[in-house]
């Protein structure tokens, strides 16, 4: 059996009943989570434009558009809705994976329900949500960080094999469709990671391959074959050409029992996840030490390649998405304001000259040291700061929010409520919560669907 037919066996067979409760617990926060950014992000402007550019391509007999009155083909169904949840940088983060999920395999979901002909349960459901994020999280798992070292978003590359299985058990697919639909959607991943500089499509990135994998099970569907070798050690496979350094094994250990998709995170700041534990550590020095903005002087922040790479650039201020991952425009932006919500990446924050100044104090060093720091070390940041005549240091392995430091669902609930502001009455806000939170009672995962839009 290759790691392909293994893949689509899990898919196919997994049952609520399989599931671990940690990781049916965890993925019903992480969808309470993703519906609460999808709401906030509906208002994004990349987002609008990107809804107008497809708005002529709508169809009567289609997949909702949330907060539309219009209607898509599912594939588009899904990359508009999870650029929603992606469109802030606040939606979920596997850590170890450096993935999110929640924007690709949950509008993949959605958007198979509309056009799979029958009653699907709050407990189907989550367990299509189980298998759509062990699939992204081992198969990144598979490829990372060689893959993000050559220059491609990793979310991106590997969306289409979880949006594919995702898109299969809604629609009912037996499970060789299931591992034709993986292997039809594996072929058109991409995304490159310049486009967090300059451009504003990097929210978009993941949810555009995510297309690729409800096309895949369209397509599958309909009996046309994927590449069964796909992940196979063989000329032109996505292991061997996304990256140079890879390992099947996580692929490979799919179904053993361990659940890795307990280990998601749930953001605390609205920024790249590389860049937490770094804006953790200088709010800690500060905090522990009654340090006042004012009387820093200098800033180092030490972390491995992979994060220099993403975070560590050369920043000039321009769209939204280059600030949110930027270590230095994080840190210069809590120092100016003592916070880091979303109104610290509005334009004009951007470009407030106090920010670019307290930029200056602050320098993002490669440590080769910290390269192979081993599992759960990903996101190492070592802070030191200098100011009012002392140098204070710390590490941070687990910034707030990510699974060695969880929000609670009180946190989680707080972080819901508070996009939902001013887009949702506060009541209505209030009870598509806990409806998620109930979600394994839903009869019909539609009625969930009918409260977001």
């Amino acid at each position: 059996m290759n790691p392909l037919e293994k893949l689509a066996g899990f898919v196919h067979r997994l049952r609520f009943e399989d599931v671990d409760k940690a990781a049916d617990t965890q993925v019903t926060l992480c969808l309470a989570d993703s519906l609460g950014c999808l709401v906030y992000g509906s208002r994004a402007e990349h987002v609008r434009k990107a809804l107008a550019a497809y708005r002529p391509m709508q169809v009567q007999d289609g997949s909702r558009i949330f907060f539309e009155n219009w209607k898509a083909p599912a594939p588009l169904a899904s990359f508009l809705n999870g650029s929603m949840i992606g469109a802030n940088a606040y939606d979920d983060l596997h850590h170890g994976a450096t993935v999110h999920c929640g924007c690709i395999v949950i509008p993949a979901a959605l958007a198979a329900l509309d056009g799979c002909g029958r009653t699907v349960s709050g407990k189907e459901f989550l367990t299509t949500l189980v298998a759509g994020y062990e699939t992204m999280i081992r198969v990144a798992l598979a490829v990372m960080p060689e893959v993000r070292h050559r220059g491609y978003h990793p979310a991106s590359v590997v969306a289409p094999f979880a949006a594919a299985a995702a898109a299969s058990r809604i629609y009912g697919l037996t499970e060789e469709e299931t591992l034709n639909a993986i292997g039809i959607a594996g072929d058109f991943g991409s995304g490159l990671m310049s486009a967090q500089l300059s451009s504003n499509i990097h929210g978009m990135q993941a949810p555009y391959a995510s297309m690729h994998g409800v096309n895949g099970a369209l397509m599958a569907r309909q009996g046309l074959l994927g590449i069964r070798e796909i992940f196979d050690d063989t000329y032109g496979s996505f292991l061997t050409t996304l990256s140079g350094k890879y390992d099947p094994a996580p692929i490979e250990a799919i179904g053993g029992g361990e659940f890795l998709c307990k280990g998601t995170g749930i953001k605390f700041y609205p920024t790249a996840g590389s860049v937490s534990s770094a804006v953790d550590g200088v709010r800690d020095l500060m905090e522990q030490n009654g340090i006042r903005p004012d009387e820093v002087e200098k800033i180092t922040v030490r972390v491995n390649k992979s994060v220099f790479l993403h975070c560590g650039f050369d920043y000039e201020p321009g769209p939204v998405s280059g600030a949110q991952m930027h270590i230095g425009y994080c840190i210069a932006a809590l120092l100016v304001s003592g916070q880091l919500g979303a109104r610290q990446f509005e334009p004009a924050f951007i470009k407030n000259p106090r920010v670019a100044a307290a930029m200056k104090k602050v320098e993002v060093i490669h440590d080769p040291s910290m390269d192979d720091l081993g599992p759960g070390m990903g996101y190492c940041a070592r802070i030191t700061l200098v100011a009012a005549g002392k140098i204070l240091a710390c590490e941070i392995v687990n910034p707030r929010g990510s699974a060695g430091n969880p929000l609670s669902e009180a946190g989680v609930r707080e972080k819901f409520m508070a996009q939902c502001q001013g887009i949702l009455p506060e009541d209505k806000a209030a009870r598509l919560f806990s409806a998620v939170m109930g979600i394994a009672d839903l009869a019909d995962v539609r009625d969930l669907e009918t409260m977001i839009s």
